[in-house]
Protein backbone atom coordinates (compact mmCIF):
# COMPACT_ATOMS: atom_id res chain seq x y z
CA UNK A 1 0.00 0.00 0.00
CA UNK A 2 2.80 2.39 0.94
CA UNK A 3 4.67 1.57 -2.27
CA UNK A 4 1.53 2.28 -4.33
CA UNK A 5 1.11 5.69 -2.68
CA UNK A 6 4.78 6.48 -3.32
CA UNK A 7 4.42 5.39 -6.96
CA UNK A 8 1.30 7.55 -7.46
CA UNK A 9 3.04 10.52 -5.82
CA UNK A 10 6.12 10.12 -8.03
CA UNK A 11 3.96 9.76 -11.16
CA UNK A 12 2.01 12.90 -10.27
CA UNK A 13 5.13 14.95 -9.55
CA UNK A 14 6.89 13.78 -12.72
CA UNK A 15 3.82 14.66 -14.81
CA UNK A 16 3.57 18.05 -13.10
CA UNK A 17 7.23 18.79 -13.85
CA UNK A 18 6.75 17.70 -17.47
CA UNK A 19 3.71 20.00 -17.75
CA UNK A 20 5.73 22.92 -16.37
CA UNK A 21 8.48 22.18 -18.85
CA UNK A 22 6.38 22.08 -22.01
CA UNK A 23 3.72 24.69 -21.14
CA UNK A 24 4.04 28.01 -22.91
CA UNK A 25 3.38 30.43 -20.05
CA UNK A 26 3.16 33.38 -22.42
CA UNK A 27 0.14 31.72 -24.10
CA UNK A 28 -1.22 30.73 -20.68
CA UNK A 29 -1.09 34.32 -19.42
CA UNK A 30 -2.72 35.70 -22.57
CA UNK A 31 -5.51 33.11 -22.33
CA UNK A 32 -6.03 33.95 -18.65
CA UNK A 33 -6.11 37.71 -19.09
CA UNK A 34 -9.67 38.07 -20.39
CA UNK A 35 -10.96 35.47 -17.89
CA UNK A 36 -9.31 37.37 -15.03
CA UNK A 37 -10.76 40.68 -16.23
CA UNK A 38 -14.24 39.14 -16.44
CA UNK A 39 -13.88 37.70 -12.92
CA UNK A 40 -12.79 41.10 -11.59
CA UNK A 41 -15.78 42.84 -13.18
CA UNK A 42 -18.16 40.19 -11.86
CA UNK A 43 -16.70 40.46 -8.35
CA UNK A 44 -17.09 44.24 -8.30
CA UNK A 45 -20.71 43.97 -9.42
CA UNK A 46 -21.34 41.16 -6.91
CA UNK A 47 -19.92 43.19 -4.01
CA UNK A 48 -21.96 46.24 -5.00
CA UNK A 49 -25.05 44.05 -5.36
CA UNK A 50 -24.47 42.44 -1.93
CA UNK A 51 -23.92 45.79 -0.23
CA UNK A 52 -27.02 47.19 -1.96
CA UNK A 53 -29.12 44.30 -0.68
CA UNK A 54 -27.61 44.61 2.82
CA UNK A 55 -28.32 48.36 2.88
CA UNK A 56 -31.84 47.78 1.63
CA UNK A 57 -32.51 45.55 4.67
CA UNK A 58 -30.63 47.64 7.23
CA UNK A 59 -26.93 47.91 6.42
CA UNK A 60 -23.83 45.72 6.53
CA UNK A 61 -23.99 45.56 10.33
CA UNK A 62 -26.32 42.61 9.75
CA UNK A 63 -23.32 40.65 8.44
CA UNK A 64 -20.98 41.28 11.37
CA UNK A 65 -21.98 38.12 13.25
CA UNK A 66 -20.72 35.83 10.51
CA UNK A 67 -18.08 37.90 8.72
CA UNK A 68 -16.37 39.64 11.63
CA UNK A 69 -12.92 39.55 10.06
CA UNK A 70 -14.24 41.16 6.86
CA UNK A 71 -16.46 43.74 8.56
CA UNK A 72 -13.94 46.60 8.35
CA UNK A 73 -13.57 46.13 4.60
CA UNK A 74 -17.33 45.86 4.07
CA UNK A 75 -17.93 48.94 6.21
CA UNK A 76 -15.60 51.03 4.07
CA UNK A 77 -17.41 49.94 0.92
CA UNK A 78 -20.74 50.47 2.66
CA UNK A 79 -19.87 54.06 3.62
CA UNK A 80 -19.35 54.98 -0.03
CA UNK A 81 -23.04 54.28 -0.76
CA UNK A 82 -24.50 56.70 1.72
CA UNK A 83 -27.90 56.04 3.24
CA UNK A 84 -30.20 56.54 0.26
CA UNK A 85 -32.64 54.18 -1.41
CA UNK A 86 -30.77 51.37 -3.23
CA UNK A 87 -33.66 49.99 -5.32
CA UNK A 88 -32.31 51.61 -8.51
CA UNK A 89 -28.87 50.11 -7.84
CA UNK A 90 -30.41 46.68 -7.33
CA UNK A 91 -32.31 46.93 -10.61
CA UNK A 92 -29.03 47.78 -12.39
CA UNK A 93 -26.72 45.30 -10.67
CA UNK A 94 -28.89 42.15 -10.80
CA UNK A 95 -29.06 41.78 -14.64
CA UNK A 96 -25.43 42.91 -14.88
CA UNK A 97 -24.37 40.16 -12.45
CA UNK A 98 -26.25 37.48 -14.41
CA UNK A 99 -24.77 38.69 -17.71
CA UNK A 100 -21.21 38.64 -16.37
CA UNK A 101 -21.72 35.22 -14.76
CA UNK A 102 -22.88 33.82 -18.11
CA UNK A 103 -19.91 35.43 -19.87
CA UNK A 104 -17.40 33.94 -17.41
CA UNK A 105 -18.86 30.45 -17.69
CA UNK A 106 -18.87 30.75 -21.47
CA UNK A 107 -15.17 31.73 -21.43
CA UNK A 108 -14.30 28.73 -19.24
CA UNK A 109 -16.27 26.36 -21.47
CA UNK A 110 -14.77 27.80 -24.65
CA UNK A 111 -11.23 27.48 -23.27
CA UNK A 112 -11.83 23.81 -22.40
CA UNK A 113 -13.53 23.03 -25.72
CA UNK A 114 -10.78 24.67 -27.77
CA UNK A 115 -7.93 22.92 -25.98
CA UNK A 116 -9.61 19.52 -25.93
CA UNK A 117 -10.62 19.72 -29.59
CA UNK A 118 -14.40 19.91 -29.18
CA UNK A 119 -15.77 20.16 -32.73
CA UNK A 120 -19.36 21.30 -32.22
CA UNK A 121 -20.89 23.66 -29.67
CA UNK A 122 -23.48 22.32 -27.24
CA UNK A 123 -27.12 23.26 -27.74
CA UNK A 124 -28.56 26.01 -25.55
CA UNK A 125 -30.43 23.72 -23.14
CA UNK A 126 -27.40 21.51 -22.51
CA UNK A 127 -25.19 24.57 -22.12
CA UNK A 128 -27.50 26.26 -19.60
CA UNK A 129 -27.70 23.02 -17.59
CA UNK A 130 -23.91 22.84 -17.59
CA UNK A 131 -23.60 26.48 -16.50
CA UNK A 132 -26.10 25.99 -13.70
CA UNK A 133 -24.15 23.01 -12.33
CA UNK A 134 -20.81 24.83 -12.56
CA UNK A 135 -22.20 28.04 -11.02
CA UNK A 136 -23.52 26.06 -8.05
CA UNK A 137 -20.03 24.86 -7.09
CA UNK A 138 -17.62 27.38 -8.66
CA UNK A 139 -17.63 29.76 -5.70
CA UNK A 140 -17.33 27.10 -2.99
CA UNK A 141 -13.54 27.66 -2.63
CA UNK A 142 -14.11 31.42 -2.34
CA UNK A 143 -16.79 30.96 0.33
CA UNK A 144 -14.25 28.80 2.17
CA UNK A 145 -12.38 32.01 2.98
CA UNK A 146 -15.10 32.79 5.55
CA UNK A 147 -15.15 29.33 7.17
CA UNK A 148 -12.88 30.38 10.00
CA UNK A 149 -14.94 33.48 10.83
CA UNK A 150 -18.13 31.44 11.00
CA UNK A 151 -16.59 28.65 13.12
CA UNK A 152 -15.00 31.26 15.42
CA UNK A 153 -18.41 32.88 15.91
CA UNK A 154 -20.29 29.62 16.54
CA UNK A 155 -17.77 27.88 18.83
CA UNK A 156 -15.90 30.89 20.26
CA UNK A 157 -12.48 29.65 19.16
CA UNK A 158 -9.39 31.81 19.18
CA UNK A 159 -7.72 32.79 15.92
CA UNK A 160 -4.31 32.24 17.51
CA UNK A 161 -4.80 28.49 17.69
CA UNK A 162 -2.11 27.10 15.37
CA UNK A 163 -3.57 23.59 15.38
CA UNK A 164 -6.99 24.91 14.42
CA UNK A 165 -5.50 27.04 11.64
CA UNK A 166 -3.67 24.01 10.20
CA UNK A 167 -6.80 21.84 10.45
CA UNK A 168 -8.97 24.46 8.73
CA UNK A 169 -6.34 25.02 6.02
CA UNK A 170 -6.33 21.25 5.36
CA UNK A 171 -10.13 21.13 5.22
CA UNK A 172 -10.24 24.10 2.84
CA UNK A 173 -7.59 22.49 0.62
CA UNK A 174 -9.65 19.30 0.42
CA UNK A 175 -12.81 21.29 -0.37
CA UNK A 176 -10.99 23.25 -3.09
CA UNK A 177 -9.43 20.13 -4.62
CA UNK A 178 -12.79 18.33 -4.72
CA UNK A 179 -14.51 21.40 -6.16
CA UNK A 180 -11.95 21.90 -8.93
CA UNK A 181 -11.97 18.16 -9.72
CA UNK A 182 -15.74 18.26 -10.13
CA UNK A 183 -15.54 21.41 -12.29
CA UNK A 184 -12.91 19.92 -14.62
CA UNK A 185 -14.88 16.69 -14.93
CA UNK A 186 -18.15 18.46 -15.76
CA UNK A 187 -16.70 21.26 -17.88
CA UNK A 188 -14.70 18.82 -20.03
CA UNK A 189 -18.05 17.15 -20.82
CA UNK A 190 -16.72 13.77 -19.80
CA UNK A 191 -13.52 14.07 -21.86
CA UNK A 192 -11.52 14.01 -18.60
CA UNK A 193 -12.10 10.74 -16.74
CA UNK A 194 -12.23 11.11 -12.97
CA UNK A 195 -8.53 10.24 -12.60
CA UNK A 196 -7.50 13.07 -14.92
CA UNK A 197 -10.02 15.46 -13.34
CA UNK A 198 -8.60 14.69 -9.88
CA UNK A 199 -5.02 15.25 -11.10
CA UNK A 200 -6.05 18.66 -12.43
CA UNK A 201 -8.21 19.42 -9.39
CA UNK A 202 -5.50 18.62 -6.85
CA UNK A 203 -3.08 20.94 -8.67
CA UNK A 204 -5.57 23.80 -8.97
CA UNK A 205 -6.91 23.36 -5.41
CA UNK A 206 -3.51 23.52 -3.74
CA UNK A 207 -2.40 26.52 -5.80
CA UNK A 208 -5.70 28.29 -5.10
CA UNK A 209 -5.40 27.90 -1.32
CA UNK A 210 -1.75 28.98 -1.23
CA UNK A 211 -2.37 32.14 -3.23
CA UNK A 212 -5.61 32.81 -1.35
CA UNK A 213 -3.78 33.06 1.98
CA UNK A 214 -1.12 35.31 0.44
CA UNK A 215 -3.87 37.55 -0.94
CA UNK A 216 -5.77 37.72 2.37
CA UNK A 217 -2.55 38.53 4.22
CA UNK A 218 -1.77 41.42 1.84
CA UNK A 219 -5.35 42.70 1.96
CA UNK A 220 -5.44 42.65 5.76
CA UNK A 221 -2.25 44.68 5.94
CA UNK A 222 -3.88 47.48 3.93
CA UNK A 223 -7.06 47.72 6.07
CA UNK A 224 -5.69 50.61 8.19
CA UNK A 225 -5.08 52.84 5.16
CA UNK A 226 -7.23 55.92 4.44
CA UNK A 227 -10.49 55.08 2.71
CA UNK A 228 -9.67 56.31 -0.81
CA UNK A 229 -6.18 54.78 -0.82
CA UNK A 230 -7.58 51.51 0.51
CA UNK A 231 -10.15 51.25 -2.29
CA UNK A 232 -7.46 51.82 -4.93
CA UNK A 233 -5.10 49.25 -3.41
CA UNK A 234 -7.93 46.76 -2.83
CA UNK A 235 -9.07 47.12 -6.44
CA UNK A 236 -5.55 46.42 -7.69
CA UNK A 237 -5.12 43.46 -5.35
CA UNK A 238 -8.46 41.95 -6.34
CA UNK A 239 -7.63 42.40 -10.02
CA UNK A 240 -4.30 40.60 -9.56
CA UNK A 241 -5.97 37.94 -7.41
CA UNK A 242 -8.62 37.08 -10.00
CA UNK A 243 -6.01 37.11 -12.75
CA UNK A 244 -4.01 34.58 -10.71
CA UNK A 245 -7.20 32.52 -10.27
CA UNK A 246 -7.63 32.48 -14.04
CA UNK A 247 -4.03 31.29 -14.46
CA UNK A 248 -4.63 28.57 -11.85
CA UNK A 249 -7.73 27.38 -13.72
CA UNK A 250 -6.03 27.36 -17.14
CA UNK A 251 -2.93 25.67 -15.72
CA UNK A 252 -5.14 22.96 -14.20
CA UNK A 253 -6.68 22.44 -17.64
CA UNK A 254 -3.17 22.11 -19.09
CA UNK A 255 -2.20 19.51 -16.49
CA UNK A 256 -5.18 17.35 -17.47
CA UNK A 257 -4.72 18.14 -21.16
CA UNK A 258 -1.13 16.91 -21.23
CA UNK A 259 -2.05 13.85 -19.16
CA UNK A 260 -4.87 12.82 -21.50
CA UNK A 261 -2.66 13.36 -24.57
CA UNK A 262 0.52 11.99 -22.96
CA UNK A 263 1.03 9.50 -25.81
CA UNK A 264 1.09 12.44 -28.23
CA UNK A 265 3.27 14.79 -26.16
CA UNK A 266 6.14 12.39 -25.67
CA UNK A 267 9.62 14.01 -25.75
CA UNK A 268 10.50 12.19 -28.97
CA UNK A 269 7.47 13.74 -30.71
CA UNK A 270 8.17 17.32 -29.66
CA UNK A 271 9.83 18.44 -32.89
CA UNK A 272 6.97 17.11 -35.01
CA UNK A 273 4.34 18.65 -32.70
CA UNK A 274 6.01 22.06 -32.81
CA UNK A 275 5.64 22.03 -36.60
CA UNK A 276 2.11 20.56 -36.60
CA UNK A 277 0.50 23.96 -37.24
CA UNK A 278 2.52 24.25 -40.45
CA UNK A 279 1.82 20.76 -41.77
CA UNK A 280 -0.37 20.65 -44.87
CA UNK A 281 -4.07 20.11 -44.33
CA UNK A 282 -4.25 17.47 -47.06
CA UNK A 283 -1.47 15.44 -45.39
CA UNK A 284 -3.35 15.11 -42.11
CA UNK A 285 -6.72 14.82 -43.85
CA UNK A 286 -5.39 11.88 -45.86
CA UNK A 287 -4.23 10.12 -42.67
CA UNK A 288 -7.65 10.69 -41.12
CA UNK A 289 -9.65 9.49 -44.13
CA UNK A 290 -7.46 6.43 -44.65
CA UNK A 291 -7.97 5.42 -41.03
CA UNK A 292 -11.73 5.92 -41.41
CA UNK A 293 -11.64 3.88 -44.64
CA UNK A 294 -9.81 1.11 -42.81
CA UNK A 295 -12.49 1.08 -40.13
CA UNK A 296 -15.21 1.21 -42.78
CA UNK A 297 -14.02 -2.01 -44.39
CA UNK A 298 -12.81 -3.72 -41.22
CA UNK A 299 -16.11 -3.42 -39.40
CA UNK A 300 -19.13 -5.43 -40.47
CA UNK A 301 -21.24 -3.68 -37.86
CA UNK A 302 -21.83 -0.31 -39.52
CA UNK A 303 -24.25 0.70 -36.75
CA UNK A 304 -21.55 0.58 -34.09
CA UNK A 305 -20.27 4.17 -33.98
CA UNK A 306 -17.23 3.28 -31.89
CA UNK A 307 -16.12 0.68 -34.46
CA UNK A 308 -16.27 2.97 -37.50
CA UNK A 309 -15.85 6.40 -35.89
CA UNK A 310 -12.68 8.33 -35.05
CA UNK A 311 -12.34 10.83 -32.20
CA UNK A 312 -9.95 13.71 -31.55
CA UNK A 313 -7.69 11.72 -29.23
CA UNK A 314 -7.20 8.96 -31.81
CA UNK A 315 -6.53 11.38 -34.66
CA UNK A 316 -3.89 13.19 -32.57
CA UNK A 317 -2.22 9.87 -31.78
CA UNK A 318 -2.20 8.65 -35.41
CA UNK A 319 -1.12 11.97 -36.93
CA UNK A 320 1.01 13.37 -34.06
CA UNK A 321 -0.71 16.75 -34.07
CA UNK A 322 -2.16 18.92 -31.30
CA UNK A 323 -5.90 18.73 -30.49
CA UNK A 324 -6.34 22.32 -31.67
CA UNK A 325 -4.91 21.39 -35.10
CA UNK A 326 -7.00 18.20 -35.18
CA UNK A 327 -10.13 20.19 -34.42
CA UNK A 328 -9.43 22.58 -37.31
CA UNK A 329 -8.83 19.66 -39.71
CA UNK A 330 -12.04 17.86 -38.75
CA UNK A 331 -14.09 21.05 -39.01
CA UNK A 332 -12.67 21.61 -42.50
CA UNK A 333 -13.41 18.02 -43.56
CA UNK A 334 -16.95 18.46 -42.26
CA UNK A 335 -17.37 21.73 -44.17
CA UNK A 336 -16.35 20.10 -47.48
CA UNK A 337 -18.66 17.14 -46.69
CA UNK A 338 -16.03 14.41 -46.56
CA UNK A 339 -16.94 13.42 -43.01
CA UNK A 340 -19.92 13.76 -40.74
CA UNK A 341 -19.83 14.34 -37.03
CA UNK A 342 -21.53 11.86 -34.73
CA UNK A 343 -22.83 13.09 -31.38
CA UNK A 344 -23.46 10.52 -28.65
CA UNK A 345 -24.30 12.63 -25.63
CA UNK A 346 -21.16 14.68 -25.07
CA UNK A 347 -18.93 12.21 -26.92
CA UNK A 348 -17.92 13.25 -30.43
CA UNK A 349 -16.58 11.12 -33.25
CA UNK A 350 -16.46 11.36 -37.03
CA UNK A 351 -17.12 8.90 -39.85
CA UNK A 352 -16.90 8.89 -43.63
CA UNK A 353 -19.54 10.80 -45.53
CA UNK A 354 -18.76 9.06 -48.83
CA UNK A 355 -18.25 5.58 -50.19
CA UNK A 356 -14.47 4.99 -50.65
CA UNK A 357 -14.95 3.39 -54.07
CA UNK A 358 -16.92 6.42 -55.34
CA UNK A 359 -14.51 9.26 -54.48
CA UNK A 360 -11.57 9.73 -56.85
CA UNK A 361 -8.29 11.12 -55.55
CA UNK A 362 -8.44 14.23 -57.72
CA UNK A 363 -11.87 15.04 -56.23
CA UNK A 364 -10.39 14.55 -52.77
CA UNK A 365 -7.54 17.01 -53.45
CA UNK A 366 -9.80 19.65 -54.97
CA UNK A 367 -12.26 19.36 -52.12
CA UNK A 368 -9.51 19.67 -49.53
CA UNK A 369 -7.92 22.65 -51.27
CA UNK A 370 -11.28 24.18 -52.24
CA UNK A 371 -9.97 24.93 -55.73
CA UNK A 372 -13.00 23.70 -57.66
CA UNK A 373 -14.53 27.10 -58.37
CA UNK A 374 -11.95 28.56 -60.77
CA UNK A 375 -14.42 31.03 -62.29
CA UNK A 376 -13.68 33.48 -59.43
CA UNK A 377 -10.24 34.19 -60.98
CA UNK A 378 -11.44 36.44 -63.89
CA UNK A 379 -12.75 38.92 -61.33
CA UNK A 380 -9.23 39.47 -60.04
CA UNK A 381 -6.53 41.68 -61.64
CA UNK A 382 -3.84 39.85 -63.70
CA UNK A 383 -5.67 36.56 -63.35
CA UNK A 384 -4.42 34.90 -66.55
CA UNK A 385 -1.24 33.30 -65.19
CA UNK A 386 -3.00 32.14 -62.04
CA UNK A 387 -5.93 30.78 -64.05
CA UNK A 388 -3.61 28.93 -66.45
CA UNK A 389 -1.69 27.37 -63.53
CA UNK A 390 -4.78 26.06 -61.72
CA UNK A 391 -6.37 24.84 -64.92
CA UNK A 392 -3.24 22.87 -65.83
CA UNK A 393 -2.94 21.70 -62.26
CA UNK A 394 -6.47 20.33 -62.37
CA UNK A 395 -5.87 18.65 -65.75
CA UNK A 396 -2.68 17.01 -64.49
CA UNK A 397 -4.34 15.76 -61.32
CA UNK A 398 -7.30 14.43 -63.29
CA UNK A 399 -5.06 12.58 -65.73
CA UNK A 400 -3.14 10.96 -62.88
CA UNK A 401 -5.82 10.33 -60.26
CA UNK A 402 -9.22 10.47 -61.97
CA UNK A 403 -9.49 6.69 -62.24
CA UNK A 404 -8.01 6.04 -58.78
CA UNK A 405 -10.51 5.88 -55.95
CA UNK A 406 -9.99 6.08 -52.24
CA UNK A 407 -10.56 2.34 -52.03
CA UNK A 408 -7.67 1.82 -54.48
CA UNK A 409 -5.46 3.91 -52.25
CA UNK A 410 -6.55 1.88 -49.25
CA UNK A 411 -5.75 -1.35 -51.14
CA UNK A 412 -2.26 0.01 -51.98
CA UNK A 413 -1.64 0.68 -48.28
CA UNK A 414 -2.60 -2.89 -47.39
CA UNK A 415 -0.61 -4.72 -50.09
Amino acid sequence: MGENKKYIKNQYLSHLLETLRITSFADLILSSLIIGMAFTGFFIVLVLLSVSIAQFFGGVKLLVDYFAHSYDILSKIDSSFGTGNTVSLLLAFIPMAFALAYFILHLLEEYMDTNLGKIQESDLLRRMTLYWIIASVLFVPFVGSFVYSMIDKIFGLQYSSTLLAIALFTIQCIISMLTFSFIYRILSKGFFPWKTAVISGVTAGILFELFKYIFLFLLKRQSDMPFTAFLVVAFILFGVWFFINAIIFTFGVRVGYYYEFRDVFRPENRELLESSDFRATREIALICLLELTKRFYASNDTINKEAIGLDIRQLCTYSLITPIKARAILQHLSNVRLIRILQDGDRESVMLNFSPDKLSLDEFIFKIEEKINLWVAPNLPDYRASNWFWTEYKKTLSSCFKDTSFKDLYDIQNT
